[in-house]
């Protein structure tokens, strides 16, 4: 993932651009949501970006501000089916009454 204040986009691997969209105003804070092959980007708890991450596991993140490194704490999300690593495992189906 990146931002430069108002263009945030989502990265493959190469840093192949996999999504991206521009922010109306630049954003204070960002929280990036990922479940299985997918990541939800929230800019100021507003849903901005959904793209493909396709990593299907935890993975360390890092963010870069002005040439500098600093990691970011991730915290993993137990799917119910665990044998599975797809956004659909998180749903467990119709409920029956």
């Amino acid at each position: 993932m990146g931002c430069d204040g108002r263009n945030l986009w989502g990265t493959g691997s190469g840093g192949t651009r996999l999504g991206e969209t521009v922010l109306t105003d630049p954003a204070a804070s960002l929280r990036i949501l990922t479940v299985g092959a997918h990541a939800e980007v929230y800019a100021d708890n507003v849903f901005a970006l959904n793209t493909p991450c396709c990593s299907g596991h935890p993975v360390p993140w890092r963010a870069v501000t002005e040439g500098r490194e600093h990691p970011v704490p991730v915290r993993p999300i137990r799917l119910p089916g665990p044998h599975r690593d797809d956004a659909s495992a998180v749903w467990p189906g119709p409920s029956t009454p």
